[in-house]
């Protein structure tokens, strides 16, 4: 018979976790940080990152926005190259926001650098087959881009870590 000790060799790793971003539901004044193109259950999507910048209690975390595109047209990466889809939520919101495209065949980001954008943000309490979520894994999203606010305010630069915010 043989025993088994407790070595070091034994023991599982830690595994490095990115805490989930919650904050209560709601309107919130946010700057575009960045995009990123990915694919999620092999659909193609786009991965957009904003700063909140008001309110004052939630200002510097960082949300994200995604959406479902037609393909993306290089590898998926930070500001890849995708192609969005003509009635799809990016176009609609970003024609809303910045007017339409130059070109029918080209778009770019980058055209919400600097702008003050108001966001409906709302918590995911569901996974992907509705089955709802442990309040721990609630996490928020944004919802919508609803339109561009003026503001006084100098823009983020540094977002902050949100793990330690409360909800």
């Amino acid at each position: 018979m043989t025993s088994r000790h407790s070595s070091g060799d034994d023991e599982e790793p830690f595994i490095e976790v990115d805490p989930l971003v919650l904050i209560p539901e709601g309107e919130y004044i946010v700057r575009y940080l960045t995009y990123r193109t990915l694919k999620s259950f092999g659909q193609p999507k786009v991965e957009v990152t904003f700063i909140i910048d008001s309110p004052k209690e939630h200002r510097a975390v960082c949300l994200e926005r995604f959406y479902n595109v037609d393909k993306l047209t290089g590898l998926e990466k930070a500001k890849g190259r995708f192609k969005p889809s003509r009635r799809g939520h990016l176009m609609r919101e970003y024609t809303a926001l910045v007017g339409p495209p130059s070109r029918n065949d080209r778009m770019t980001l980058g055209k919400f650098k600097g702008l003050s954008i108001l966001a409906k943000v709302v918590t995911v309490k569901v996974d992907l087959n509705k089955n709802l979520l442990p309040k721990s894994s609630w996490y928020s999203k944004i919802e919508k881009l609803i339109k561009v606010v003026e503001t006084d305010k100098p823009s983020l630069e540094t977002p902050i870590n949100t793990s330690s915010i409360p909800f």
